[in-house]
């Protein structure tokens, strides 16, 4: 009897690549347009999206996924507000948005 493979749910694909969930829905956008190569899911049940673990494993050592030192919005966002406060310290008038 042949061995079936584990398919993993899309938080197993956010662990694996450490990634946030609306990464893999534009992964996976991205994928259905023909602009990535990341897997397609396989049919789940109930609307669960599921992965063959294969597929999965051979995306991620044939590809690199995005670099990790992406900034964030909120890492972006802190940075900015750090920005702002030394402006203001320093004197300078900033117009807000």
């Amino acid at each position: 009897m042949q061995d079936i493979e584990p398919a993993l749910q899309i938080k197993d694909i956010m662990a694996i690549f450490g990634i946030s969930q609306p990464t893999v829905y534009r992964w996976l956008a991205e994928a259905r347009q023909g602009k990535s190569r990341f897997p397609l899911p396989i049919n789940g049940m109930k609307r669960k999206l599921l992965w063959n673990r294969q597929d999965i494993q051979t995306f991620q050592h044939a590809n690199s996924p995005p670099p990790s030192n992406i900034e964030s919005a909120a890492q972006r966002s802190k940075r900015h507000a750090v920005a702002m406060a030394t402006l203001k310290r320093h004197g300078v008038k900033v117009a807000s948005m």
